[in-house]
């Protein structure tokens, strides 16, 4: 239990005593009973007190009976919560505003984690997850993983086209699977079956609550494929290579400023100021996460406006519509 310091300054003690003092015997001992049965309660009071207080972060610290997921992004914990309900509590590991790629967790992070009953990862090679996963089974050895990305149908990362108009690619798999609706459903399936087996009891809860999930999702995809039918053909520049799932599931391609995680070099703008005159591109699209100096300097040299695209907010179906108007005016 922890417990907590009962602080008596030395002029309390000096008025304490001088009071009781100035009483006849039979009463001092009264009072000095009530005194120290009021210390020791204070001193027997723990934090949990405090944890009801309003503005007091209680989240993960007492058992309230549901399960405790842990996701890598933030646009995964609708997906959860739409699938798990009240049944289950989402926290997560990547907090908004921070880069995948390079995020280290803090200690308090790894400690909830230890925790927790699965962590259901995107599964695409992200970085931090890369960097992170054997450490956290390591704190945490019965941790469930739940794959999201298992079934989803990977594309090659960095893809560029050269002068003869072929496609190259590093040889790695893009990691921003979920800017896909089509593999956002998927990511709601894996979901659902890895809560499944951590509560079997609650099948049908979990399958009605993905069920619904999806539905919205299919009409999302509706919405998007109609609004960007378009400008199916069209090319699209980025900052950030994160839009090629989003990009290609609506007939669009992308360009990219940002090579390997890198800045690009002065030949590398150049390259992409001349791809933005041949393709008209007007618009350059930026991420909050990554810096625009390059974008920037792209968007003057060919006249073109600077718009955002979040690939990493938590209202996920939200910022996918919200997403297909910035690629609609782009």
């Amino acid at each position: 239990m922890n417990t907590k310091k009962i602080i008596i300054y030395p002029e309390t003690l000096t008025t304490i005593s001088g009071s009781i003092h100035r009483l006849k015997p039979k009463y001092q001992i009264f009072i000095i009973t009530l005194i120290l049965t009021g210390i020791l309660i204070a001193a027997g009071c723990t934090d949990d007190q405090y944890k009801t207080t309003p503005g007091y972060d209680n989240s993960g610290t007492e058992d309230d009976g549901t399960i405790i997921i842990f996701v890598t992004i933030p646009p995964q914990k609708e997906m959860a919560e739409a699938v798990g309900g009240d049944y289950i509590t989402v926290k997560t590991l990547v907090p908004p505003g921070a880069d995948p790629h390079s995020y280290e967790p803090s200690p308090g992070t790894l400690e909830d984690i230890s925790k927790a009953d699965a962590y259901a990862i995107v599964g695409s090679g992200l970085e931090t997850e890369e960097n992170w996963l054997d450490r956290i089974t390591g704190l945490n050895p019965d941790l469930k993983i739940i794959n999201c990305s298992s079934g989803v149908k990977f594309i090659a990362s960095e893809a560029e086209e050269d002068d003869s108009g072929e496609t190259n690619t590093n040889g790695h798999a893009d990691p921003h699977i979920w800017l896909s609706v089509s593999n956002g459903k998927i990511m709601t399936e894996n979901m659902k079956r890895g809560f499944t087996e951590i509560k079997p009891e609650l099948r049908a809860e979990f399958e009605s609550g993905a069920e619904n999930y999806i539905s919205l999702l299919d009409t999302l995809n509706s919405e998007i494929s109609d609004k960007l039918k378009e400008r199916r053909g069209e090319y699209i520049l980025v900052y950030h290579p994160a839009w090629r799932y989003f990009a290609e599931e609506y007939g669009l391609k992308t360009i990219s400023i940002e090579k390997d995680g890198k800045e690009p070099t002065p030949a590398g703008i150049k390259s992409v100021i001349d791809q933005a005159e041949k393709y008209s591109i007007k618009t350059v699209l930026i991420s909050p996460q990554f810096s625009i100096k390059s974008a920037e300097v792209i968007a003057e040299e060919t006249g073109s406006r600077v718009m955002t695209a979040d690939p990493l907010k938590e209202e996920y179906i939200e910022n996918m519509r919200t997403t297909a108007e910035v690629f609609s005016e782009a």
